[in-house]
């Protein structure tokens, strides 16, 4: 897919997202101060402001969606570069490993993040989680899957 489309796709979801919070917080608005947003009521700065906000964190929320739906692509692409490194260590790496890994790493001119941990250590095998985030605001959602790796090294 092209920037520009990837661009145009992102934009229009971010719009999209701005609209709907504007509309939620608009009726949330009337519903908590229905004096303050009451057209005929005398308080006009009142409503002014409580609009000027309403407006403002939907902005916010949808250039936040936005920007998150166009760093996807390289935090997918960075999750495969971290699972395809980790993947090939083999069973007995992890019990010589402290857990959890983490670490920064500038791919494609981007600084991101990536979390390794142990889900389980069984005899047979051991279950890694690898999750990656771009930190900022967006490290509560990070994109993430888990790995098996066998003793006996035989594909999963």
């Amino acid at each position: 897919m092209s920037r520009k489309r990837l661009f145009a796709i992102m934009l229009a979801k971010a719009m999209l997202t701005c609209f709907i919070v504007w509309l939620v917080l608009s009726f949330v608005a009337k519903w908590i101060f229905p004096e303050s947003t009451d057209p005929l009521s005398e308080s006009r700065i009142t409503r002014n402001v409580i609009r000027f906000s309403v407006g403002l964190l939907a902005i916010g929320i949808g250039v936040l969606k936005g920007f998150r739906d166009w760093t996807k692509p390289l935090l997918k692409r960075f999750l495969q570069d971290v699972v395809a490194d980790y993947e090939s260590k083999p069973y007995e790496y992890w019990d010589t490993v402290t857990l959890p890994i983490t670490f920064e790493r500038v791919f494609e001119g981007k600084e991101v993040q990536a979390e390794i941990d142990m889900l389980e250590s069984e005899p047979e095998y051991r279950h890694i989680s690898i999750s990656v985030d771009e930190g900022f605001l967006f490290g509560y959602s990070p994109l993430g899957t888990s790995i098996i790796i066998h003793k006996d090294n035989k594909a999963d």
